[in-house]
């Protein structure tokens, strides 16, 4: 007994040419003229304007944060001008502590480099 081939294995009978090359044709890749789907041109055109939406949101995000530190860095040294003002024996207290201590590092790494 012989087995069918593979080609009329799964076609039914019934099919005549016409509809055997209706079937051919919807199993083909669409060529490039037709519009059914976006283009790479498209696809570029697309990404390229997410791009620039990123790039937009992170220089908005870049001038909030500079934003933020200027007005935490204007408001430090407003605070520590006030500071100044109303405790000046704690001002110096606190520059000279800070001056030991680089004094002291610095006589540290000095005696360790010979």
């Amino acid at each position: 007994m012989a087995t069918p081939s593979a080609e009329t294995r799964y076609t039914p009978a019934t099919i005549g040419p016409d509809e055997a090359i209706r079937l051919a044709q919807r199993k083909q890749l669409p060529s490039h003229t037709e519009p059914h789907g976006p283009g790479i041109r498209e696809l570029a055109g697309m990404y390229a304007g997410l791009a620039g939406q990123a790039v937009q949101l992170a220089r908005v995000w870049a001038l909030s944060a500079f934003g933020r530190a200027r007005n935490g860095a204007m408001r430090g040294y407003s605070g520590a001008s006030v500071q100044k003002r109303e405790h000046p024996v704690r001002a110096l207290a606190i520059i000279a502590g800070a001056a030991f201590a680089a004094g002291a590092a610095s006589r540290i790494w000095r005696s360790r480099t010979i």
